[in-house]
């Protein structure tokens, strides 16, 4: 999740958010929040892992505007999405 944030978000803004002291799972809540939306918070309802997952596939969709992304989370696992981000960031 680290690099996905370094990938999205500019390091200006990330230090703004208390990045990298600051938990991820927290700047990730912040980006959303400040992005107009409502983050996905650890719940009796919902893990911790699930939220995290959650908040990667909100982050994608309001801090990318790249259609090709949006048509991978509907058709793949986040969790599939973030490594395909990753592998092309590295390549």
């Amino acid at each position: 999740m680290q690099e996905l944030l370094s990938l999205l978000i500019d390091e200006e803004s990330l230090t703004a958010y208390g990045w990298p002291h600051t938990p991820v799972e927290t700047v990730i809540q912040s980006v959303i929040s400040q992005c107009g939306h409502m983050p996905a918070t650890e719940s009796e309802e919902m893990s911790f892992a699930d939220s995290l997952r959650e908040n990667a596939k909100l982050l994608f969709s309001v801090v990318t505007d790249d259609a090709a992304i949006k048509q991978l989370l509907n058709n793949q696992t986040v969790d599939q999405v973030i490594l395909h981000m990753l592998r092309l960031a590295k390549s």
